[in-house]
C-alpha cells in the first residue's frame, strides 16, 4: 500500500503539482520531454493510499504494471499476454506515481512517471520469493541490459540496491519491443521537509546519489535520454525547474 506523507514526501508534492499547479507543472514536463501535448490519467478508484501518520486509508489506486493500456483505443490483449510471460504478476508489481498520454512526433506516447523527494527513495531490493519469479525477472533484466548495451553488469546486479529504477527500465523496454510508444520520467523534488530523511534542496544534492545509481547499474556511459528516459528537478516551493 502506498503511503502519502502529511505535508511532505514525493507523492504529497506530486499531488500539489497535479492539483494546484497542473498547467505550470505540465508545461515543465512538456519542456523536459519535448512533448507538444500531455493529458494525465486519473487514478483508479480502490483503497490503496495510506495517509501517514494517522493511517487514514484513501480510496485512490495507482496504475500498476501496464494496466494503463486499457485506456488505449487499440486492442492490446496480445500485449497483455506477452507481459504476463515477461514479468511476474504477483507481489509488488510496478506502481506508477503518474501516467500521461502525450504527443511527440507521432500520434501518441505514454509517459510513465516516478517521483522522489528524499534520497532514500531511490534504494530498493528485489523482493521476489519464488525461483520462478526470480528467473523471469532475471531474463527481463538481461534483455533490458542488452537493449541498453550495458557492460560489466549481470541481471543479479540489477536486482539489488537500485531495483526499482531497473525494473522501470525493463517495463520501458518491454513496451517499446511491443511497438508501444512510451517514455519514462523521473521527477526529483528539491526542498522537501521530511523531518527524518535526507532531502536535497538543490539539483546538485540529487546528482551525487544518482551518479552512484548509474554506476551501480552500469549506466554511466549509456545515453538514457535517447532510449526515452527523462529526468526533471523541481523546486517544490517555487514550482520551477532547478
Amino acid at each position: 500500500m502506498a503511503q502519502l506523507g502529511y505535508g511532505y514526501g514525493s507523492e504529497f508534492h506530486l499531488m500539489r503539482l497535479m492539483g494546484r499547479y497542473r498547467k505550470r507543472f505540465t508545461s515543465l514536463v512538456c519542456k523536459a520531454t519535448e512533448a507538444s501535448d500531455m493529458q494525465w490519467l486519473d487514478f483508479k478508484v480502490g483503497q490503496q493510499y495510506q495517509l501517514s501518520p494517522n493511517n487514514l486509508i484513501l480510496p485512490d489506486k495507482e496504475w500498476k504494471g501496464i494496466d494503463f493500456l486499457e485506456k488505449s483505443s487499440t486492442d492490446n490483449d496480445s500485449i497483455l499476454k506477452e507481459w504476463q510471460k515477461f514479468w511476474p504478476q504477483t507481489g509488488n508489481i510496478q506502481n506508477w506515481d503518474a501516467i500521461a498520454r502525450s504527443r511527440f512526433g507521432f500520434p501518441e506516447f505514454w509517459l510513465l512517471a516516478e517521483a522522489k523527494a528524499h534520497t532514500g527513495e531511490i534504494n530498493s531490493q528485489c523482493g521476489a520469493q519464488s525461483s520462478r519469479s526470480k528467473d523471469k525477472i532475471k531474463k527481463a533484466m538481461q534483455k533490458t541490459q542488452s537493449w541498453l548495451d550495458v557492460q560489466g553488469k549481470t541481471p543479479d546486479d540489477w536486482m539489488k540496491n537500485y531495483y526499482q529504477f531497473a525494473n522501470r527500465l525493463a517495463t520501458l523496454y518491454f513496451l517499446i519491443e511491443q511497438g508501444i510508444h512510451a517514455r519514462l520520467l523521473f521527477i526529483y523534488m528539491c526542498g522537501d521537509k521530511h523531518p527524518e530523511k535526507e532531502c536535497p534542496k538543490k539539483r546538485e544534492g540529487w546528482t551525487t546519489v544518482l551518479k552512484k545509481q548509474k554506476q551501480a547499474l552500469g549506466l554511466q556511459n549509456v545515453d538514457l535520454k535517447s532510449h526515452g528516459v527523462h529526468e526533471i528537478f523541481i523546486d517544490v516551493e517555487k514550482v520551477t525547474i532547478m
